[in-house]
């Protein structure tokens, strides 16, 4: 089973899903939703960094 933790908004609320032991979190913390046009934009930017 693969869990992830959804909803993280603060580095608080990532430590603590990582400590936890989940394998992966999404939320606000890492981007806030978007269109399938700048997720695209987002994700090319990101790949250069």
């Amino acid at each position: 089973m693969i869990v992830v933790a959804e909803g993280v908004e603060t580095l608080e609320q990532l430590v603590a899903c990582e400590v936890a032991g989940a394998d992966a979190c999404q939320g606000f913390l890492h981007a806030r939703p978007m269109s399938e046009d700048d997720l695209l934009i987002w994700m090319h930017a990101r790949k250069k960094s």
